[in-house]
């Protein structure tokens, strides 16, 4: 099994998988490479995967990441109205992928039941899933070079 630990620039893959959204946001992994050969995958905890991404093993084996699609929903909305469906999933820690006048998040069937009982209507779709990133992520980019003091306040590195 090849075992996959650093991220890399783009290069020429000597294997690709495929990955749903799930997958990806997994530092330690061990799945099928499209050719069939067991492929793992052992990066530092708290890397996530993306789309289109390249990891490199001790041999210098490169493997390409791909997004697989899986089932979504979609719900047609514009201007307040999405805003408003934006804010109450993220409320409920949904991932959402937002786009002009759509939303989609990963297909869940009491989620959808609730929204269409809200009157919104839902369309079924297998696409890869690329939500917006949640507020923590967006603050853990923001605040990469903090220390923990003993009193656990977060002190940036430049002020310690």
């Amino acid at each position: 099994m090849l075992v996959f630990t650093r991220q890399t620039e783009a290069s020429v893959p000597d294997a690709i998988v495929m990955l749903d959204y799930q997958q990806r946001q997994k530092s330690r992994l061990r799945t099928r490479a499209v050719d069939g050969q067991i492929v793992g995958i052992a990066l530092e905890r708290g890397c996530k995967l993306e789309c289109g991404s390249f990891l490199r093993s001790p041999d210098h084996k490169i493997l390409e990441i791909q997004g697989k699609q899986e089932p979504l929903t979609q719900i047609e909305a514009e201007g307040r109205e999405l805003a408003v469906l934006s804010f109450q999933l993220a409320t409920h820690q949904v991932a959402c992928s937002i786009h002009e006048r759509s939303l989609r998040y990963r297909s869940d069937p009491l989620l959808d039941r609730w929204l269409s009982l809200l009157g919104f209507n839902l369309a079924h779709r297998h696409e890869i899933f690329e939500p917006e990133p949640s507020l923590t992520e967006l603050a853990s980019c923001l605040f990469e070079d903090q220390v923990v003091t003993n009193d656990q306040s977060m002190i940036p590195q430049r002020l310690s």
